[in-house]
């Protein structure tokens, strides 16, 4: 019995009836479907806007906790510098902890611990009686944040970064990136969060930097109050002897047009450029003592 063949219906397909074309794209010819030319995207004010208020509201949140902390900090900063001799005596990194909490009330959380011999990751213990950066300056160093600090740099290695600024030009990346190349083969690896790379230093040693100076000047502040030094009396302890000191005891070599003259040399760069939208900086301005106040500039100025 012969098989029954069904009639081809309008879906059927043939391959004799379809001819197939090969096309060839050369090698060194890019195909149209590959490539995706996206427009540059134009900086939203809005946006920006938005973020600066964010930094800025951020800021001024550290600042606050700084500020809540700040005296506290300064009175263990001058009572430990003076056991220690300004961090130069072998009980520099002892423990002057006295906390006498129970342990049930401790806590204790991994700290980047980074010194001038050394760094490392250390499990430091931290309790609700004792602020965490007065808890961290008790054994030897310094928060770069108030509140819950992840790294800390030893006092010895921020008061050579300073003698170091004193008597050169210093840059902080520059600093810690020579940093940490030396203290790295000699200890281990500080990793950045979740990362396999080492973690960048710059920001919390520049904020570790800025509470030394900070801390620094509150104790001069102090020192001047309690000595009752005037304006002048401040200014003759910081100033050159060409203004306050004594008459060289050759004065007769000097020519009488020169004798008792003083030279003042005005130095400036005016060729430093900032671009507004790349500064993050929202703190007030702090004038050193021994710089101008831009409001004494903008009175000579009218003045003038």
């Amino acid at each position: 019995q012969a098989a029954t063949l069904e009639a081809p219906n309008e879906y059927t397909f043939h391959h004799d009836e379809c001819q197939f074309e090969e096309v060839r794209v050369p090698l060194h010819q890019d195909r149209p479907d590959e490539w995706v030319t996206l427009d540059p995207e134009e900086d939203d004010e809005l946006d920006h806007a938005v973020y600066e208020d964010l930094e800025r509201w951020r800021q001024e949140a550290k600042d606050l906790n700084w500020d809540s902390i700040m005296d506290k900090l300064h009175a263990y900063y001058m009572d430990l510098k003076a056991r220690t001799k300004n961090w130069t005596d072998p009980n520099s990194y002892l423990d002057f902890v006295k906390c006498t909490c129970a342990p049930h009330i401790c806590h204790k959380r991994m700290v980047n611990m980074v010194d001038i011999f050394a760094q490392r990751r250390v499990q430091c213990t931290f309790c609700q009686c004792t602020p965490d950066a007065i808890r961290l300056l008790q054994i030897g160093f310094l928060p770069a944040s108030p509140i819950t600090p992840q790294t800390a740099f030893s006092l010895p290695l921020l008061i050579f970064h300073n003698t170091l600024w004193k008597h050169c030009h210093v840059g902080v990346l520059p600093f810690t990136d020579a940093l940490r190349e030396w203290l790295e083969p000699r200890s281990e690896r500080l990793f950045a969060r979740r990362k396999r790379h080492a973690r960048e230093l710059r920001k919390p040693f520049s904020a570790a930097v800025d509470l030394y100076r900070s801390l620094e000047n509150q104790t001069n502040d102090l020192i001047n109050h309690v000595l009752r030094l005037g304006p002048q009396d401040i200014l003759a302890s910081h100033s050159c002897p060409a203004c306050f000191g004594p008459r060289p005891t050759n004065v007769n070599d000097y020519p009488t047009s020169t004798r008792d003259q003083l030279i003042i040399c005005l130095d400036g760069n005016f060729q430093h450029r900032h671009h507004s939208k790349a500064s993050r900086d929202y703190r007030p301005l702090q004038t050193p003592r021994i710089f101008l106040h831009p409001k004494e500039i903008t009175q000579a100025t009218q003045m003038i």
